[in-house]
């Protein structure tokens, strides 16, 4: 979708036609570069003029550089277009979207897609004007798009009230808004009424619709597809739902996350079947810091995707063109040519090893062999969003499940998590009884799980257990929980628990760890309750150290917070959840008692 010009970059559209045509010097020249042209798949010898923030010319420049031409030396280093993350929730990585540019740009990011629905849950649609006017001079490209899951969050459970269908009619009118994420394929199937309506207003405006096809049916696959023709799917965990996907017509947006880790599954499969990989891009929908700043971003998709057996320049086009093309924005980015972003990536040595010496972004310098080269922007935010949560009044036997009269053991449903998935299972475990209240069973992995409401500070709260946390003492608490963002805890015991839900409550949201009634970690989250004032080596430091002593109390999951976040997530993305309702059986759509027999 093409957007109208604005005066100023009328301006300098017409100079770069004249920098074009060699009439002018450019802004700035790179020269010395094997520039590679995602287009065609060749790379030739040259360099790359830029007018402002866009590239004038490509090939021969030497004769653009005047003496006010700011003039980088490639030495000899492959210039390859920006990397673009194709699907992410940037509240996900809690950051804000100012820190998160910061730590993109190292790893070669310069494009994303996002929503900002986790703010929008908390404070509606004057956070996500916050979090534009906070992007706006980052140099980061922010392709935002409707806020699905804001709209929906956890109803018919739960709804913090911020968002309803005629907040998103009005964002959909902006004249930056770009389409509409997480087109739910089970709601679209269903015919339910806002989503028909916004996803088809969307489509009749030239925006985007972006998919989200967890656990369909072949027949809901095509009949999605069919309806909004224009479509791709993050969602595909296999590489025989990816093929699915493909032969519907849907783009495949392969996830590479925290927590998420469908990659290698999805491109062996395609690689094995010989399958053409054009329409096929990469996204990291979550992103944790730790994993952010150990590994990269969607670098780390190219890497693991050639490490795979995808060709270098089939890695580096499905991480540029194929997203840009996929998003409707490829007349802006996603390949190096007349018109386009300077967004430019120099790599040093073998295009195999994807190595990124230095970044541009929009034309200026702003990252060089992993380093920010400008400082953390001083950024003053609006009073509200701060002091966000507010539990109400919780006490240790809030967390409590009571028993059958006289039972001595019960058979319980069980949530089940696991490393690499956010799907969950439903389980059935026998649990024992004491003092008329069910107990975990912390030598079989089984813990307490409660997710306490923490906007409206009502106390409500929903208990039940869960397998795979393996705490063998202590608690967890976050305030972190697509959709609604509960206060979620996890814990041995409910003294624990308590100590946790406090603690986080007290800091402003954020993570907890407790041992022995005491905190031995946390994670100051005071933004919305989800994202954190610090810089991303500040955070990454941080949550590693809650890693550390989550792992002390038995917990072997690679990225806990995540893995707890979703498992509160009751209206997609796995059998058995909770939210202060109480357990929810998701294909059923409806709460279920915690017991489900006395033994």
């Amino acid at each position: 979708m093409v957007k109208k010009l604005s005066e100023n970059e009328r301006i300098n559209r017409e100079r770069r036609l004249r920098v074009t045509l060699h009439r002018e010097p450019a802004d700035t020249v790179l020269q010395n570069v094997n520039i590679l042209d995602v287009h065609s798949g060749l790379l030739f010898e040259g360099g790359i003029a830029i007018v402002g923030h866009r590239i004038a010319c490509v090939g021969e420049v030497s004769d653009l550089i005047g003496p006010n031409t700011t003039v980088i030396d490639g030495g000899g280093k492959t210039a390859v277009p920006g990397l673009i993350d194709g699907h992410i929730h940037t509240y996900e990585s809690h950051l804000p979207i100012s820190e998160v540019a910061r730590g993109f740009f190292r790893h070669g990011v310069t494009t994303i897609v996002t929503d900002f629905y986790g703010e929008a849950v908390v404070r509606g649609i004057d956070a996500i004007k916050a979090s534009l006017e906070e992007a706006r001079d980052t140099g980061l490209n922010t392709v935002f798009i409707l806020p699905m899951p804001a709209l929906y969050q956890d109803e018919p459970f739960v709804h913090t009230g911020t968002i309803d269908l005629a907040v998103m009619e009005s964002l959909a009118s902006w004249e930056n808004c770009h389409g509409l994420n997480e087109c739910f394929v089970k709601f679209l199937t269903q015919g339910e009424s806002r989503m028909v309506k916004l996803v088809d207003a969307v489509q009749e405006s030239g925006g985007k619709v972006c998919g989200h096809g967890s656990e369909a049916s072949e027949n809901e696959v095509q009949a999605w597809a069919g309806w909004v023709r224009r479509l791709d799917d993050h969602e595909a965990i296999s590489g025989e739902e990816a093929l699915s996907r493909i032969r519907s017509g849907i783009h495949v947006i392969a996830r590479e996350g925290s927590g998420v880790t469908d990659v290698a599954n999805i491109l062996s499969y395609l690689l094995e079947k010989g399958a053409d990989l054009r329409r096929v891009s990469f996204c990291t929908d979550i992103l944790s810091p730790v994993d952010l700043l150990a590994r990269g971003s969607i670098d780390y998709c190219v890497r693991l995707a050639i490490g795979l057996g995808v060709p270098p320049v089939t890695a580096i086009q499905m991480a540029t063109i194929n997203s840009a093309e996929c998003h409707q924005i490829d007349h802006d980015v996603g390949v190096l040519a007349p018109g386009r972003r300077a967004d430019i990536l120099l790599l040093e040595g073998e295009l195999a090893n994807f190595n990124i010496a230095e970044v541009l972004a929009a034309g200026e310098v702003v990252a060089r062999n992993g380093a920010n080269l400008k400082e953390r922007a001083k950024v003053q935010r609006p009073d509200f969003v701060y002091n966000t949560v507010n539990i109400g009044s919780v006490s240790r036997e809030s967390f409590v499940v009571p028993a059958p009269a006289g039972a001595e053991h019960v058979l319980a449903r069980v949530i089940g998590v696991g490393d690499g998935t956010i799907v969950t299972r439903s389980l059935e475990r026998r649990l024992p009884v004491k003092e008329g209240s069910v107990q975990p069973l912390v030598e079989q992995q089984i813990n307490m799980i409660a997710a306490i409401d923490r906007h409206d500070g009502s106390g409500r709260i929903g208990t039940g257990f869960v397998e795979g946390f393996n705490l063998k003492r202590g608690a967890m608490a976050s305030t972190y929980n697509p959709h609604y963002q509960h206060l979620l805890v996890v814990g041995a015991d409910a003294d624990s628990m308590l100590v946790a839900a406090k603690e986080c409550e007290k800091q402003g949201g954020g993570f907890v760890v407790v041992d022995d009634g005491k905190v031995v970690a946390q994670v100051p989250l005071p933004l919305y309750g989800l994202l954190s004032e610090a810089s991303i080596d500040t955070l990454g430091q941080q949550i590693e150290a809650a890693f550390s002593a989550l792992r002390e109390l038995g917990c072997p999951l690679e990225t806990p917070f995540h893995t707890l976040a979703f498992s509160g997530l009751p209206i997609s993305i796995g059998r058995l959840k909770i939210n202060s309702r109480g357990l929810v059986d998701v294909w059923k759509g409806e709460t279920v008692p915690v017991v489900l027999a006395a033994n």
